[in-house]
């Protein structure tokens, strides 16, 4: 099974280390790792660069892909790495994940693409960190 997890991975935490963990033990697992343009129009500039972000992902075993979603949809993505399943926390479960990544539902289900929403661990995020570290 194909499998992608889409992030910015920006400061690393135990959250991630556990949602890789379980993709990788789904199947073949790609990270489409969001780009610092992307991440400056979304969420605003990262904290690390893209390629120590990259490089960190590949240490711990990742094939890692640029996801510029510059055209707002990750089809091509899809396409190009026969994605089976897209892993994504479970806090995007209450949002519109699949309109946020320039897909529809019928779309998926004509390419046999699945969503898994993975649990979030509320009291663990790369925002809370930064407060964390901002505050002292």
């Amino acid at each position: 099974m194909n499998i992608i997890t889409l992030g910015a991975f920006d400061v690393l935490h135990a959250g991630h280390l556990k949602l890789l963990k379980f993709c990788k033990g789904l199947g073949d697992c790609i990270v489409g790792l969001n780009t610092d343009s992307f991440m400056e129009g979304y969420k605003g500039k990262p904290t690390m660069k893209y390629k120590e972000r990259k490089d960190m992902l590949e240490e711990l075993g990742f094939e890692v892909v640029p996801n510029h979603q510059s055209s707002g949809s990750i089809k091509p993505l899809l396409k190009k790495y026969k994605i089976d399943l897209i892993v994504v926390g479970s806090d995007w479960a209450i949002k519109d994940y699949v309109g946020q990544i320039g897909v529809n539902w019928e779309w998926l289900e004509e390419h046999g693409v699945g969503i898994c929403y993975y649990p979030r661990n509320l009291n663990m995020s790369t925002t809370l960190i930064k407060e964390r570290v901002k505050n002292g």
